[in-house]
């Protein structure tokens, strides 16, 4: 009874500690950046298709955690914020304690505080495991309901064990592809431990779940992607490879990590422990509780161990700087491996029954005051109220109006307002995980523009008169709408709808040395026309030649995504021009402002 006593202090102090010390607007927490604002968004998207199947714009992410939340949004009436996502992470990652009880076998609050010591201990772990921009506090607790339900499917099959193991595993597997081979290697030592000498036949039921979980999710990915393709021209592929010619240097690099003082002692334990465990377990056949601290602990070693090779194979983390995201789940597991560990050794090591629960619990006690004395202390973080107040000011002072901003300012405001309240469109140029939006910018009236991203240089120290963004012409109307810390923001109309209608030749449109692009239209004074590059590279004015009739002055100006030339006012009305360039230019439109 103490022991449960002390499993359940520890459960909640560690609750406590993601909800309080690591939330949203913490400053112990990680920064509520756009990453992390994307997954609100998708709480808080009422569409639903085959895009959605996944973090927006990449298919590493599996969207099941912000497809429940959007649920129960719509099935209990709110709207979800940073903070109650914070919640539900929370509740799902404490949850993995119900299956680690479970895995402990006859040590059932060994097990329990193995998972807590994972997700509870201080470091790099604890706190990528509160990050909403990460899929880890997703992914872990569904490979440890999945390995419990396989551990279930391997001592009875029968139909409702193996659907109790394929919807985990399909939730691991869909949050992250690496969980595959992880729940392959737990299913083959579950048929091991179920039967000394399972055969292929045994080995292959075992299986049946993860293969079958790997196989619905691996038609979900090529549904994502066909999805991505029909509606917005762009599969949103990962391009994942061996990095055949960096294994030496990624080998470097991850040992590195690996043995910074946050890691190696964990692994030594994790494989000094599964050294002991693969000893014990050829010779507890008949001791029920040291086979199942065997299992645990080789189950553990499995999931930390597993990892590793592919950080060194694949180029995705080298590109990504072998940033410690990527170490969460072997350096968590690593933890649980040696916890399992430390109690196999006792109780091999013990034969009293006194002794060892007398051991056990000075370890519990060790295990539970470094959780509680590694407890954060909450204080506020600036930035993140610095920027709830920005969301607030720019819906008072342009309510309805879409913000135009860099990939890091646009999700975060969008994700502090209230639900499509302010929606967000990325500067055009930068990596745009909502397509769907655009058209929020099209249909505007008026559209509030942030500084960041590429716009950053433009717009300061004044904003321009006239942007250019997706085939849409923006004109200034207000330049200092509002400003907070280094983000200002102006306010533009939308002045597509203006435009002159003209005749000019059919796409594709091009500049070329010798071919001029000539355009007619109906005769004005005065005009601007507004030229968008394909390929988005500058254009010196030197190197354009425009002729739009005698007396008719000329002055081009670049722009971020072209340059615009602006004709007039002339002494008597015109009505063509002609463009023609030193270089080959391919374009993506032309627009005609009158005046």
């Amino acid at each position: 009874m103490i022991a449960w006593f002390v499993l359940a202090v520890v459960l909640a102090a560690c609750g406590g500690t993601y909800l309080w010390a690591l939330a949203p607007g913490s400053g112990a927490a990680p920064p509520f950046g756009s990453d992390a604002a994307v997954p609100v968004l998708m709480c808080n998207d009422p569409r639903f298709d085959l895009f959605h199947l996944y973090y927006y714009g990449q298919d590493r992410f599996g969207a099941w955690p912000f497809w429940a939340a959007s649920a129960a949004g719509k099935l209990l009436g709110f709207a979800w914020t940073p903070a109650a996502l914070h919640v539900w992470l929370t509740l799902w990652l404490l949850a993995g304690v119900v299956p680690a009880v479970r895995l402990g076998g006859k040590r059932p609050v060994l097990g329990g505080l193995g998972w807590l010591a994972i997700v509870g201990f201080p470091g790099a772990v604890r706190y990528q495991l509160s990050d909403l921009a990460q899929p880890y506090a997703w992914q872990l607790p569904a490979l440890v309901w999945a390995w419990w339900g396989l551990r279930r499917w391997a001592e009875t099959p029968r139909p409702g064990r193996a659907a109790a193991a394929f919807v985990p595993a399909l939730l691991a597997v869909w949050t992250s592809t690496l969980s595959l081979p992880l729940l392959v290697a737990l299913a083959v030592l579950e048929a091991f431990r179920h039967e000394a000498r399972p055969g292929w036949r045994g080995a292959g039921r075992a299986l049946l779940p993860v293969l079958a979980a790997g196989t619905t999710e691996l038609a979900m990915r090529i549904a994502y992607h066909r999805a991505g393709r029909r509606l917005y021209g762009d599969p949103f592929v990962t391009r994942i490879h061996l990095d055949w010619g960096h294994l030496e240097g990624n080998f470097v690099a991850v040992g590195r990590r690996l043995l910074a003082p946050d890691g190696w002692p964990w692994l030594s334990l994790a494989i000094a422990f599964a050294a002991v465990a693969i000893a014990a377990w050829r010779s507890s056949r008949e001791d029920g509780e040291r086979r199942d601290l065997s299992a645990l602990t080789l189950g553990m070693a499995l999931l930390s161990l597993l990892p590793i090779p592919v950080l060194v194979a694949v180029n995705h983390v080298r590109v990504n700087f072998f940033y410690d995201r990527y170490f969460t789940p072997t350096l968590g597991f690593a933890r649980g491996a040696a916890w399992a560990g430390a109690a196999l050794a006792a109780a091999l090591v013990f034969r009293s029954e006194r002794w060892r629960r007398r051991v056990e619990a000075v370890a519990v006690a060790m295990l539970a005051a470094a959780l509680v004395a590694g407890l954060p202390r909450r204080s506020p973080d600036p930035d993140y109220a610095r920027r709830s107040e920005t969301a607030r000011a720019l819906l008072a002072k342009a309510p309805g109006s879409p913000l135009l901003d860099g990939y890091w300012g646009s999700y975060v405001l969008a994700a502090l307002a209230p639900p499509r309240a302010l929606v967000p469109i990325v500067t055009e140029g930068e990596q745009n995980r909502t397509p769907f939006d655009l058209p929020a910018l099209r249909s505007a009236r008026t559209v509030v523009v942030g500084s960041g991203g590429k716009l950053a240089a433009i717009l300061k120290p004044r904003p321009p008169t006239w942007l250019w963004q997706y085939g849409v012409v923006l004109r200034l109307v207000e330049p200092e709408l509002y400003a907070s810390g280094p983000d200002t923001f102006a306010l533009y109309r939308n002045a597509t709808a203006d435009g002159l209608p003209f005749e000019g030749p059919a796409a594709p449109l091009s500049l070329a040395s010798g071919r001029p692009l000539a355009i007619r239209f109906r005769p004005v004074r005065q005009a601007s026309l507004f030229v968008e590059r394909r390929d988005r590279r500058a254009l010196a004015p030197a190197d354009l030649k425009v002729a739009a009739g005698a007396g008719v002055p000329v002055r081009v100006e670049p722009l971020p995504l072209g340059f615009r030339i602006e004709l007039g006012p002339a002494p008597v009305p015109f009505s063509a021009l002609q463009l023609d360039s030193a270089e080959s230019v391919p374009l993506e439109g032309l627009y005609l402002a009158p005046g």
